[in-house]
């Protein structure tokens, strides 16, 4: 009886460890597929929601602000910058923000940043869903804002540039 026993433990034991490795075999493949497939440039629009540019100057339709970022994927990080023209006044100025960190789990790839020039106090974080085609990264994205010193929030649409 006992041996009935040990049996049929054994056999679940050994369907659970051989369920839980092909798990962890193919995580590790999706995220070394879909992460090689980030390295390099991206271009396309983020849209902010209720932008003004200044209080003197109020823009009260949503502005949309075209950006390109730039990711360096290995096996244990992500890291890289994104630059957006802002248009302010008469001339464009450009904002360039470090990703100060990153992670990738299951198609989504969460992006933390910060500014790094002119001491101003920016930083936020972005949630982007990848697409099937490994060419479009599109979501939504929150933080603060030096310009509207208040919470920012909107949508963030980039494609691999050529």
């Amino acid at each position: 009886m006992i041996f009935i026993i040990a049996g049929i433990l054994s056999a679940i034991a050994g369907a659970l460890v051989t369920a839980w490795l092909n798990k962890r075999a193919t995580e590790r493949h999706t995220y070394s597929l879909r992460s090689n497939n980030l390295d390099g440039d991206w271009e396309g629009t983020l849209l902010q929601d209720r932008f003004k540019f200044k209080a003197e100057h109020p823009v009260e339709n949503d502005a949309t602000i075209p950006i390109r970022m730039h990711l360096e994927t290995s096996k244990r990080s992500i890291k890289g910058y994104f630059v957006l023209k802002m248009p302010t006044d008469s001339h464009n100025s450009s904002l360039r923000c470090e990703i100060e960190g990153a992670s990738l789990r299951q198609g989504f790839l969460t992006i933390n940043y910060r500014r790094v020039n002119e001491g101003l106090q920016q930083y936020g974080t972005m949630m982007l869903e990848i697409s099937l085609l490994n060419n479009e990264l599109n979501g939504h994205y929150v933080g603060y804002g030096p310009v509207m010193k208040t919470i920012i929030h909107g949508q963030v649409a980039l494609h691999k540039a050529n």
